[in-house]
């Protein structure tokens, strides 16, 4: 049976590469509302450069399989990997491959936005411009009109520190990449959390290292939101489990962030509840008492936190929130074909699947297909299948709502991790061999990904 999983799954992503290069339709997307574009890269260029940046990558699993002390040295090598991934991504698209694309990139107003909508704002002080954040939405670019100011002000510090020049842009490009691949030790955690597995968790966030809609989305802010989305289930999973104020005092000051940076992973909230309501052999009463002291807690350190945000920049969350409601349903008004639900459905999860390089759903459907591997005492947290099965439920719940429908390979990366739950436990009863014959199915799919889609245009 092992040898036929590993068969199949090489022969699904020999046929998705191949689809790939030849610019099947439907491989990019539904292409009767909206697709991703096609482009071919020259492949002298792309494969050797993806390649050379997985060696530390490769270099890490040995490690890690050899020593399970030297795991931190091996989270480490995937961190600098899958940020060389992300660079390699964008020198190839030059030729020859330079650094020239990442300040274009940075500097598109309709790819990124937040650095033109910084540039804007570089002459105001910040409290002046907080203050008035609400009124300035419209008048924004693209990404910054529905969202809260953080993304702006992240660009506004570096042309303060550099001014409005190219290496300001690269070294903040850069570092925005290295808070992007920090999301593997931060996704490592919290399956070693959830799970009470080790390797699962190290498997799930090598696999997560390689994705292509983790890496090849630089220098967009997306994968760096998968540090909150990690930190919000982790703070909450750890106040009901331990019962201890300290981590819901961090659970709200992760939501007042989320609340300055981005909206979208605020609906990670119904993972969050499953995991709440299966935690613990607790009665009834002792469960709800013990939920709702945590999230008194945690509203608690968000409102103070807003206050103080309030008090000290002029920052207004709810006219901000409201704003963004107000521009994002203006534009769906505008735009009605882009977005026809319910036909976002299947390829929101297939667009999904795509930025999990495809054979993360065979993965996952191994291990929901396998026995169950892990049963715990009543006293311990919700089991692995049940974890599993909740972060699946969480994935396919957002699509049937269109909640966060369209480009899913880039918006859903804070749900990632979840995914990564059932992958890891399946790949953590595989060898060693098997496993790197994952991975690099993962990074050639990276690589076709890379040289035939256009994720973020220049």
């Amino acid at each position: 049976m092992p040898r036929l999983k590993v068969g199949l799954l090489v022969s699904l992503a020999l046929v998705m590469f191949a689809l790939l290069i030849v610019h099947a339709p439907y491989v990019n997307g539904p292409v009767s509302y909206w697709a991703w574009g096609w482009r071919r890269l020259d492949a002298l260029f792309v494969y050797p450069c993806i390649v050379l940046a997985g060696i530390p990558f490769l270099a890490a699993q040995f490690l890690d399989l050899r020593r399970c002390r030297f795991r931190i040295a091996a989270i480490a090598l995937l961190v600098i990997s899958s940020w060389m991934i992300r660079v390699a991504g964008v020198m190839v698209r030059d030729d020859p491959p330079s650094m020239a694309p990442l300040p274009r990139l940075i500097g598109n107003p309709q790819a990124t936005s937040y650095f033109t909508d910084a540039m804007t704002l570089s002459n105001i002080s910040i409290r002046e411009w907080m203050a008035d954040y609400p009124q300035r939405m419209p008048n924004l670019n693209l990404h910054s009109q529905t969202k809260p100011p953080g993304p702006v002000i992240y660009w506004w510090v570096f042309i303060k520190l550099f001014g409005v020049t190219q290496k300001g842009a690269i070294i903040g490009g850069l570092t925005l990449g290295l808070f992007g691949a920090l999301a593997i030790p931060a996704t490592y955690l919290l399956l070693k959390h959830l799970l009470l597995d080790s390797v699962a968790a190290f498997c799930g966030a090598s696999f997560l290292a390689l994705s292509p809609g983790f890496v090849l989305f630089f220098p967009m802010f997306d994968s760096t939101y998968i540090l909150l989305s990690c930190a919000l289930i982790g703070f909450w999973s750890l106040a009901l489990r331990d019962d201890r104020p300290v981590w819901s005092v961090m659970l709200g000051a992760t939501l007042g962030l989320i609340l300055v940076i981005t909206y979208n992973i605020l609906v990670i909230g119904v993972f969050m509840m499953a995991v709440a309501l299966v935690t613990g052999d607790w009665s009834r009463s002792r469960r709800m008492e013990r939920i709702a002291k945590h999230a008194t807690i945690a509203a608690g350190t968000t409102i103070s936190m807003l206050v103080i945000l309030r008090f000290a920049l002029g920052f207004h969350p709810i006219q901000t929130f409201t704003a963004a409601w107000t521009i994002q349903r203006r534009l769906l008004a505008e735009h009605p074909g882009e977005r026809p639900w319910p036909q976002t459905i299947p390829f929101d999860l297939t667009d999904f699947a795509l930025g999990s390089a495809w054979v993360s759903y065979l993965l996952a459907i191994y291990y929901f297909a396998g026995p169950k591997r892990q049963t715990v005492p009543n006293d311990q947290p919700p089991s692995q299948w049940m974890v599993a099965i909740l972060a699946i439920l969480q994935l396919v719940i957002v699509a049937l709502t269109g909640l966060l429908p369209l480009e899913t390979a880039r918006v859903w990366n804070f749900l990632l991790p979840l995914l990564m739950i059932p992958i890891g436990l399946e790949l953590q009863s595989w060898t060693r061999k098997e496993r790197l014959i994952v991975y690099g199915a993962v990074l050639l799919i990276t690589a076709a990904i890379c040289q035939n889609l256009t994720f973020i245009g220049d």
